[in-house]
């Protein structure tokens, strides 16, 4: 009866088909892009093994009506402006490491840079996740966009071209490359002098001799050719960064609400695992890659790393105090809980 009516409405029977069809299944027929900025490159572990099959999954879910854009770092927008881009609309979605961001934004979120907390990415984003979803003021600290998931980066270890480090005191007075500010600090506090650039300058400055190393984690070495100027690794798990995938409010809320729900179904924890267990086994895989190359990797004693911990206790101590100067009263607690939950 609903199709005759339809019919002589003037609606042919190919049409009705698809209208009943779209009923049945519930997925909307209008086309949407979400053009994602992303702060890694396309040949990056996660985006690789991670991010490209989700991209996949969202379009299989959605009929092929929703499109994820990818856009390498620097095409869409700046990386330095990203969080900006993802403001004023430029970006519809990005990838961005939250110390990256716009400066004092994520206080909160911070915790996750602190030294010593996550011994691996995927133990490291669960727990940001989780602090994400118990404590309101991690929350509000993105309530100008939609977060699908966060994580933290694998864990960053010393890199260097010609000096074989084996001790805190091989490290002293070595200048090497840092990517934030908080991790400048941890390198001043055990001795050496920071140099600060970005992922997608290391490599260059190190080629040219202006530093003796890098700091960072090993799964991106590759990706940025900085396994190809440096030789020797010494493994100890110093800090990791957060990173958060936000989406555009407007363009969240112009998104039809089935639409919306497969984003949602196929991101969150799912995606957080993802994304620390692809950080992961990237890091191993290029590992035994660098070592078939001759790098030679060090693992510090627990002994000797405890020696390196002691140095950057004071930086932990001094993250509580200033939450707490700026009205975080249980800024303790969530160190406490940051580090219980990622030693799981």
């Amino acid at each position: 009866m609903r199709s005759r009516f339809l019919v002589k409405l003037g609606l042919s029977a190919a049409t009705v088909f698809m209208l009943m069809a779209l009923a049945i299944c519930g997925y909307s027929a209008d086309k949407q892009t979400i053009r994602l900025a992303s702060e890694y490159p396309d040949k990056h572990p996660t985006i690789k093994n991670g991010v490209f099959p989700w991209i996949d999954e969202v379009s299989e879910k959605t009929d092929g009506n929703l499109k994820i854009q990818f856009f390498n770092p620097n095409t869409l927008a700046p990386v330095k402006e990203a969080n900006a881009a993802l403001m004023s609309g430029a970006a519809d979605m990005i990838f961005k490491p939250s110390q990256m961001s716009a400066r004092g934004k994520f206080p909160v979120s911070s915790v996750a840079l602190l030294p010593f907390m996550n011994k691996t990415a995927e133990s490291g984003s669960r727990m940001v996740w989780e602090l994400y979803e118990k404590y309101p003021e991690m929350q509000k600290e993105f309530a100008d966009m939609k977060v699908l998931w966060q994580w933290v980066s694998a864990p960053f270890e010393v890199h260097t071209t010609k000096k074989d480090i084996q001790t805190l005191e091989d490290i002293q007075g070595l200048k090497l490359i840092v990517w934030t500010g908080d991790l400048a600090r941890m390198v001043s506090a055990l001795g050496a002098n920071p140099v600060e650039t970005t992922p997608h300058d290391t490599y260059l400055s190190l080629q040219r001799g202006m530093a003796d190393g890098v700091v960072c984690p090993i799964a991106p070495m590759k990706a940025y050719k900085i396994s190809d100027v440096t030789k020797y690794h010494i493994i100890l798990g110093l800090m990791t960064t957060h990173f958060y995938a936000g989406v555009n409010l407007d363009k969240w809320n112009s998104l039809p609400a089935d639409m919306q729900q497969v984003l949602v179904d196929t991101t969150g924890l799912k995606m957080v695992e993802v994304s620390g267990k692809t950080l992961d086994a990237g890091a191993a895989k290029d590992t035994e890659w660098m070592k078939e190359k001759g790098h030679k990797f060090t693992v510090l004693s627990e002994e000797e790393r405890a020696k390196w911990q002691a140095k950057t206790e004071p930086i932990v101590d001094e993250w509580i105090k200033k939450m707490e100067g700026q009205g975080f009263s249980n800024a303790r607690q969530i160190v406490e809980d940051a580090y219980a939950i990622s030693a799981k």
